[in-house]
């Protein structure tokens, strides 16, 4: 860790030395540069960034003539940006050029931008070309990007205006989202407000939301003229709208719309929407709607979306929140229930939160007390009454609500006896779910009596939960052994001074035999998988050093790994982007019509759209045969109802409370805190491809 420290320190040192060593003047800047003029490009680049930051014609004829002779994509972009740093003359014309001429999206976008900088003569080439970028997407949007950021005069918002006008369809979107930062502006309302007439839906959409940004009093109106004619299961951007619109300032007769949309928008309670959420529980009104007509909503995604909408009440408005949600704790739904005690424990509402959910798990119901287990523990963890609750609760006849309770147990600080005696209890419980939290809690409490408990476990266990008997082992001892004799022989000479070795975070993933099937390089050691797929539109970008994409890589990884199951082996794939599609209802064993099957929906994958990382894992955890999921995506959640990470990591691990399910994340492209996490909180292993 030192060692990490000073190498920080020296890295520190050396970046405020270089940036001290900057050349101060352009004679300076052009010296350097002449050092290394007949370099390899890479050597040139920090040259050329220097010669960006000054404005005189000796560093802009060399930046001209480098931007002639760059070969790689990379140091064009690099000498393109350095021209866009200062207003130049002789510099329109060569980055017109370079706009015009490339496929490449970045280098049109850092061209445009490059224009933008130019003054009055840059802006003016900018929206001379724009009427002849239409149908070329990559121009036109990079055009648009730049116009919209024009903060001086209104050449540029006219000349947006007048290609709506003109245009249609994608070219029409590309305009208007150029005008997204132009708000306040009455000819820019007047446009997008016809324009929520439109009958393109997501242009119509788009037009709602700037207006909604901009607080237009118009947007709950618009917004319901909308919402008629958006289908249930139309696209998320036209639902996401409605909720922007009806945010601005609802009244009564608007609540059930806005609830529809809640339950149907992307990220409806994130970042972009909270303070208005906020504003609209200025008065008691909307709680007390949820609470007397939102709990009774037709849908169990309207009831999660009340039970979720309610942690932005104030602290007057708790009476009424804590009476609406009782009322979802009863319901059947574990995603209404679910939402409703995350709620509770989120508003810390203290006792009668307490009540409400010890009257849940009185009710000794399979999904909705195990729910209120987990949420009851987060706020009693360290209570010794809890502790002595959830040890009874160990011992329960329903399945769900004694794997809840062993696993709280993992996080409880209880006298170790008894957390051995309740784990011990549980090793040999005929549900799944509950002999891997009992494994897992041997692991937590680290006794030296725990490896003879798992011995007796070797020989019962198959696929996944055999390999949870030898990681354990493994973790407790540092040792691997392939068979129970072995295991036995070393405890016979050692047992007597065994210590378990300490936890060491950094201990390499489960190791299998050379027969052990992989997918990503990680081993397959169950029969019970469910592989989720990321099919978003990044997904087509390029994958090694070769031609292939991603997704490409993607389907031979699943068709090899189908290839390599047992034949008793069930999996389902699940694919996400913007929404979810399932191969099968829930796990099949892969016979001859089933085989078939799963090679079309592998085959006929597509990649387009966004990232709902969310929805794909819910689809997962639905079948409750599953324990086992591997999730590779190659980036953030951008769709769903929940895409903050840390909030998705924190759901997700409220739904393994009483599941056990071991979660294998492969990160394609770039590295993933979230898909590190969702592995990390659930035992399993996590892996980075490029």
């Amino acid at each position: 860790m030192k060692a990490l420290h000073l190498a920080t320190l020296v890295l520190c040192l050396l970046a405020a030395q270089l940036a001290a060593q900057r050349p101060k003047t352009v004679g300076e800047a052009v010296a350097r540069f002449e050092k290394v003029r007949e370099d390899a490009e890479r050597n040139r680049q920090q040259p050329v960034r220097d010669l960006g930051r000054f404005a005189e014609n000796a560093s802009t004829v060399i930046l001209l003539a480098e931007l002639e002779r760059a070969q790689a994509i990379g140091y064009r972009t690099t000498v393109v940006k350095a021209l866009g740093y200062k207003k130049r003359e002789g510099a329109v014309m060569a980055l017109v050029a370079v706009m015009t001429s490339t496929q490449k999206a970045r280098l049109a976008e850092s061209a445009a931008n490059a224009l933008r900088s130019q003054g009055e003569d840059g802006i003016a080439a900018l929206v001379k070309e724009l009427p002849a970028s239409a149908g070329n997407k990559t121009l036109r949007d990079a055009i648009c990007y730049s116009l919209g950021r024009v903060e001086q005069g209104d050449a540029s918002r006219d000349a947006l205006l007048r290609e709506i006008a003109r245009t249609t369809r994608k070219d029409r979107q590309a305009a208007l989202r150029g005008l997204r930062a132009r708000r306040g502006d009455d000819q820019v309302d007047a446009v997008r407000i016809e324009l929520v007439g439109d009958k393109d839906a997501y242009l119509a959409s788009q037009a709602l939301e700037q207006l909604a940004a901009g607080g237009h009093q118009e947007s709950p109106r618009l917004a319901i003229t909308l919402a008629r004619r958006i289908p249930a299961t139309g696209s998320r951007s036209g639902h996401t709208a409605v909720l922007a619109g009806l945010l601005t300032g609802p009244l009564p007769e608007h609540y059930p719309p806005l609830l529809f949309a809640t339950a149907r928008a992307d990220k409806p309670f994130g970042e972009q929407h909270a303070l208005r959420w906020r504003e609209c529980f200025g008065t008691d009104a909307l709680a007390k709607w949820l609470r007397d007509k939102g709990t009774k909503a037709k849908g169990d995604k309207m009831q999660v979306a009340a039970a979720r909408a309610l942690v932005f009440v104030p602290k007057e408005q708790h009476a009424i929140a804590i009476a609406a949600l009782i009322k979802l704790l009863q319901k059947r739904s574990p995603q209404v229930v679910q939402a409703a005690a995350t709620t509770l424990v989120t508003l810390d509402l203290g006792e009668p939160a307490t009540k409400a959910l010890q009257a849940v798990i009185k009710k000794a119901n399979a999904t909705g007390s195990a729910i209120a287990i987990t949420a009851l523990h987060v706020l009693r963890k360290d209570d010794a009454t809890w502790h002595t609750q959830l040890l009874t609760l160990s011992k329960h006849k329903r399945p769900s609500i004694r794997a809840a309770a062993v696993r709280a147990l993992i996080t409880a600080p209880a006298d170790t006896e008894k957390l051995l005696a309740a784990a011990k209890n549980n090793l040999s419980h005929r549900a799944w779910q509950v002999r891997t939290a009992a494994i897992d809690l041997l692991v937590a409490i680290r006794s030296a009596k725990s490896p003879p408990l798992l011995f007796a476990r070797l020989e019962k266990e198959k696929a996944r939960m055999h390999e949870d008997v030898r990681t354990a082992l493994r973790d407790l001892t540092g040792l691997q052994f392939a068979t129970l004799r072995e295991w036995q022989q070393w405890w016979d000479k050692e047992g007597n001074t065994f210590q378990p070795r300490l936890r060491n975070a950094d201990m390499p993933g489960r190791n299998g035999d050379n027969k052990t099937v992989s997918y990503w390089n990680i081993p397959v050691h169950s029969d019970r998988v469910a592989f989720i797929v990321d099919t978003s539109g990044s997904m087509l970008k390029p994958f090694g050093s070769g031609n292939a994409t991603r997704l490409w890589e993607a389907k031979r990884q699943l068709r090899t790994v189908f290839d390599a199951l047992p034949p008793k082996a069930k999996i389902n794939v699940i694919t996400f982007a913007g929404d979810t599609t399932s191969l099968f209802a829930k796990l099949q064993t892969l016979g001859k019509k089933q085989r078939k099957q799963a090679e079309s929906f592998v085959k006929a994958l597509p990649g387009k759209g966004p990232t709902n990382v969310h929805d794909a894992l819910e689809a997962a955890f639905a079948d409750r045969d599953v324990d086992t999921i591997f999730l590779l995506t190659d980036g953030q959640p951008s769709s769903g109802p929940i895409v903050d990470r840390e909030a998705l990591a924190d759901e997700v691990r409220r739904w393994n409370a009483d599941r056990g399910i071991r979660i294998h994340t492969i990160a394609i492209g770039q590295k993933s805190k979230l898909l590190a996490r969702l592995a990390k909180d659930s035992g399993g292993e996590h892996s980075v491809s490029r």
